[in-house]
């Protein structure tokens, strides 16, 4: 009888215990002090209906579980946002978030890492992809330091009085011109790895991105502010570009989004001809959705689509313009006053040649002064005579 109490007790003992710290684990998580392991629910058998309405996009792993990005803030050493430089419309601008950085150590020691099964099919990999994509766009640690970023940016629309368009080619223009970095990864190079891609929080205090990098964070401003977005995957080419809703319903390739480049500073709707290490783009890219499922009106304007059109005809012809121009003066007696008409008239040609694309030297700096949308159809307008 004495040893029946005996391992009563002993049960009873462990019971406790065992419950107790079970039940301070899942305290401590849920206030954030330890990082806990993400458990994503198996919602069942796949959805086929999700290459016609988008839906399916809770499936996760046939497994039942998947780790996911999980930012939780861990202290650390006071950490400074960089300031972005650019010029948008004429004017220069610096503009730098503010970060909390516990938040930043947090992005860094987040893990990176997903499942994808091995009997997934292509529609099943994609909803991983666009379900990772998203734990690390619109981790909630993050809000801060974006809102704080909208903020300066909401500034300068209500100042300049910015349309629809020209407020979203401000944001474009900023992304453009974070510098590029194709060593993505972590902040500290001693654990930077390929294919672990910066939270936009790590971009903001780091100040370098890559191409996914980059879309993350312009897809948390443009949703934001009510515009829709999708990321457009190039799997073959690996590279990533942003879409957003065009107006005329056509589109990149009848996406019906409108191609942003943003590794460097390009149009809205233009695709460029070249990108870093001569990428060209000839697969078909698979569409990211970012952000929830609220309903956004943001989109880029027919009319600004057709004057981006425009620009690139304008700049397209201006080598021959300028060709064809050079001859005639070289060929023909002109008067004093007539050279200089005609001279400025070659010179236009330059211009528009020179100032309506982005130029980066060899060691990927971008150089040249590029001109946005709006003075550079005010520009054609004046001086494009071809």
């Amino acid at each position: 009888m004495r040893m029946l109490k005996s391992i009563g007790l002993t049960l009873l003992i462990v019971i406790v215990v065992f419950g107790g710290s079970f039940f301070a684990t899942l305290y401590a998580r849920e206030k954030g002090w330890i990082q806990g392991k993400e458990i994503v629910e198996e919602p069942g058998a796949y959805d086929d209906q999700t290459e016609e309405d988008g839906e399916g996009a809770d499936w996760m792993a046939a497994n039942g579980e998947a780790q996911w990005p999980y930012l939780v803030p861990t202290e650390g050493p006071v950490v400074t946002p960089k300031t972005i430089s650019f010029a948008y419309n004429g004017t220069n601008y610096e503009v730098k978030a503010s970060v909390d950085s516990a938040v930043y150590h947090g992005a860094v020691a987040a893990l990176r890492g997903y499942e994808i099964p091995s009997d997934a099919d292509d529609y099943e990999k994609e909803d991983l992809l666009m379900a990772y994509y998203n734990k690390l766009a619109y981790d909630p640690q993050q809000d801060g330091a974006i809102e704080s970023l909208l903020k300066a940016f909401q500034d300068i629309r209500d100042q300049k009085e910015l349309d629809s368009d020209e407020y979203l080619e401000l944001l474009v223009k900023y992304v453009q011109s974070i510098p590029y970095d194709p060593n993505r990864g972590f902040a500290e190079a001693k654990s930077a790895g390929k294919g672990n891609p910066r939270m936009p929080v790590q971009v903001l205090v780091d100040g370098k991105a890559d191409c996914d990098e980059k879309v993350m964070l312009l897809s948390c401003l443009l949703t934001r502010e009510g515009y829709e977005v999708v990321g457009l995957y190039f799997s073959a080419e690996k590279h990533m570009a942003l879409g957003v809703q065009a107006a005329d319903g056509e589109g990149y390739e009848g996406t019906g989004y409108a191609y942003v480049e943003t590794t460097v500073p390009a149009y809205v709707s233009e695709v460029p001809t070249s990108f870093v290490n001569d990428v060209k783009l000839e697969s078909e890219p698979i569409q990211i959705a970012f952000g929830d499922d609220s309903e956004r009106l943001g989109e880029y304007s027919a009319t600004a689509t057709q004057e981006v059109a425009r620009i690139i005809e304008v700049r397209d012809g201006a080598p021959a313009a300028g060709k064809e121009q050079k001859a005639y003066i070289e060929s023909t007696a002109l008067s004093k006053a007539s050279y200089r008409k005609e001279e400025a008239k070659y010179k236009a040609c330059y211009v528009a040649e020179n100032s309506f694309r982005t130029v980066v030297d060899k060691n990927g700096t971008i150089t040249g002064d590029f001109m946005d949308r709006v003075p550079a159809i005010t520009w054609i307008d004046k001086n494009a005579w071809w």
